[in-house]
């Protein structure tokens, strides 16, 4: 009986741990929502951030918040959670973060962080709207009690939704070409 688990948690250190039950796209899909939601508490609802009185310093903080965490934790956590058994490189954001010791990975992170910020706005935008003519409240409403306000939960989901439109689209491309 022994033999039989050890042999079983070859390539799978953690095994025997609950955490292991969990798809590799479920931890991803969380770990990138928490990136998104904490870089945006940092720069817009901190007490030093709240008294800027600059939106663009707050844009630009979340920015490299969001930008350099998902190159040096994200990608990182998702190429080493790479095993033959379990791919998981696909769920980076270009196919060059693959190689994570050049210069061309962190501006590809950047760029991306550029690209999901600036769609999650439009999509918070478009969210605002449509709740304020259906007359429900939105979760930065209920959460912040302020009329067509973000919430670090609300953005993570907008950043998550954008995040499997930009993974399944490029699966789509990929398969195309």
């Amino acid at each position: 009986m022994k033999n039989k688990n050890k042999d079983n948690r070859i390539g799978k250190p953690y095994f025997i741990d609950k955490f292991s039950t969990i798809k590799a796209s479920t931890k991803i899909g969380f770990l990138k929502f928490w990136v998104a939601g904490v870089s945006y508490f940092l720069a817009f609802m901190t007490t030093e951030s709240a008294l800027r009185s600059d939106i663009y310093d707050q844009l630009f903080i979340m920015f490299l918040l969001i930008g350099l965490l998902t190159e040096y934790v994200t990608n990182k956590i998702i190429y080493h959670m790479d095993r033959p058994d379990q791919l998981t490189l696909q769920y980076l954001p270009f196919k060059a973060n693959k190689d994570r010791k050049k210069l061309v990975s962190l501006l590809l992170s950047l760029l991306y962080a550029a690209i999901m910020i600036g769609e999650a706005l439009i999509l918070h935008t478009i969210v605002v709207e449509v709740f304020q003519f259906i007359g429900i409240p939105t979760l930065g409403e209920i959460l912040l009690g302020v009329k067509s306000g973000m919430d670090p939960i609300s953005f993570g989901l907008y950043i998550l939704l954008l995040d499997m439109i930009w993974y399944k689209g490029r699966k789509v491309i990929i398969k195309e070409k």
